[in-house]
């Protein structure tokens, strides 16, 4: 279950994961930022560097494209890594019965805080640098909002694993929509 408690007016108005936050988890991620766009900087500085020389540039392209892809696979995650995917259901407590049949089928952890808002624990599987999954689960009328999050060492959203998440987000979906039917 996430540390962070979660603005479930707020998430649901913006269909994104919104926290009520610390001023610690607002400095850490700002953090995230800075290393994220510092990044790509030190690449356009070692390319102009290069260019000012008038040396070949094969090789410092290469190594500012090298750097520049991570970097924007990173920026791309870290925004839209916590939309919440909507999902049609019929009702609340039928949802709630096909998401914990889910839970159950796959050995996942269910845990449902309240009427409107449930945690799914998924277990490590062996990834690099990736200690566990969590799916948020929030019932809006007869619509689930939902969202993988991968999870670092300290329990906080890890925006490394966003297309792995999208993947096991679509799985649950198509196994969601197959037990409505």
């Amino acid at each position: 279950m996430s540390r962070f408690e979660i603005d479930l007016a707020t998430s649901i108005k913006a269909e994104k994961l919104i926290y009520v936050k610390w001023f610690s988890e607002r400095l850490s991620r700002s953090h995230d930022w800075v290393i994220i766009l510092l990044i790509p900087f030190f690449g356009i500085a070692v390319l102009w560097s290069y260019i000012k020389e008038g040396t070949p540039l094969l090789l410092p392209i290469f190594l500012f494209l090298l750097a520049i892809i991570p970097s924007v696979l990173l920026v791309y995650s870290m925004i839209y890594g916590r939309n919440l995917k909507r999902i049609s259901g019929k009702s609340p407590k039928e949802n709630l019965k096909i998401v914990r049949e889910i839970a159950q089928k796959n050995n996942w952890i269910f845990h449902k805080v309240n009427n409107q808002l449930v945690f799914v624990g998924m277990p490590l599987v062996g990834m690099a640098w990736d200690w566990g999954k969590e799916m948020v689960v929030i019932l809006d009328g007869n619509d689930l909002l939902v969202n993988v999050i991968s999870l670092d060492a300290f329990g906080t959203s890890s925006p490394i694993h966003w297309f792995a998440n999208k993947k096991k987000l679509d799985a649950f979906q198509e196994e969601f929509l197959t037990l409505l039917a």
